[in-house]
């Protein structure tokens, strides 16, 4: 037998309190309610299942099977409520710990900033950052261990809530000593399929291959600072965020390829459907937006002032 869930939860938690106490009287003594006040609660809450919760006896009472099914189905879920109501009114400038994902292309390009921007104004709080491959994320974030995770690409599933934040710019870079190498221009080092091998879209090589038709993916990594490497030392070309290749291309150690064409793809919040978010998160979250800001007008990391 499925149970309707009852609109009235303090009546789940009258019931929860006497199941664990195994007595109507305890069971009122730790709510700090009158007995009589949890007998009509418990009364009424068996009328509204329709079923019988508890038989009483002379020292307590002791659950029925279908007092058993409902207990097991009411504490976790009043366990989860309590723990939500917790987070959504805890003060952001507690002691608290933040634990997000994030592909490595944004925790290298844009988290140093947000992390700066946090600290400032809430040195209290220590986010926890795990970097891994998208899917391992996914599931992370569905699972509850992560509240959030920030990717560039996601396939959508159940449970998981997908929000695009901004478009972040991209360059095209090549090593300024081997711009003009056309063997060196042919080589693309790729990401997207290492993490989705029947991933067959590569937008950036597309435009690549109208000026070098033969151009083609001669090695794939997920690795931001494995992509720049490669990149300053000759070995091809990487599509990598504005940001992250800012200084070397004012340096002249990179060349952008095709600076007046908008390279550009989105940001996304990944998060379980119906997440509380706690007052830490919401503040993590603003430092993101402040940082993701920062990056479209090209200023400098807030820890770089």
């Amino acid at each position: 037998m499925q149970f309707r869930m009852t609109t009235d939860l303090s009546r789940l938690r009258v019931f929860v309190a006497v199941a664990t106490a195994g007595s109507l009287t305890r069971g009122a003594a730790a709510l700090r309610m009158q007995q009589p006040t949890v007998s009509r609660a418990v009364a009424a809450l068996e009328a509204e299942l329709g079923v019988q919760l508890f038989e009483r006896r002379a020292r307590g009472v002791a659950l029925t099977d279908k007092g058993r099914a409902l207990l097991a189905a009411a504490e976790p879920l009043l366990h989860e409520l309590d723990g939500r109501v917790a987070r959504a009114l805890a003060e952001p400038d507690a002691p608290g710990v933040v634990p997000l994902g994030a592909a490595e292309v944004l925790a290298a390009s844009l988290l140093p900033d947000a992390h700066a921007r946090l600290l400032a104004a809430h040195p209290n709080l220590v986010p926890y950052v795990l970097v891994a491959p998208t899917d391992v994320l996914a599931e992370r974030v569905r699972a509850g261990a992560l509240d959030f995770a920030l990717v560039m690409h996601v396939r959508r599933g159940e449970g998981l809530g997908v929000r695009p934040l901004v478009d972040l710019p991209h360059r095209l870079v090549v090593a300024a000593d081997r711009a003009a190498d056309r063997r060196v221009l042919a080589r693309f080092i790729g990401s997207r399929e290492v993490e989705d091998p029947g991933n067959r879209q590569f937008p950036t090589l597309d435009r690549l291959r109208r000026d070098v038709p033969e151009a083609a993916i001669a090695a794939s990594t997920n690795s931001l600072s494995a992509h720049k490497a490669m990149a300053l030392a000759g070995l091809g070309v990487a599509i990598l965020p504005e940001p992250f290749v800012r200084a070397e291309i004012a340096a002249g150690s990179l060349v952008a390829l095709y600076p007046d064409e908008p390279l550009a793809f989105p940001v996304l919040r990944i998060a379980r459907t119906g997440m509380v978010w706690s007052a830490a998160d919401r503040a993590y979250l603003e430092a993101v937006d402040a940082a993701l800001a920062d990056a479209l007008a090209g200023e400098p990391a807030a820890g770089a002032r």
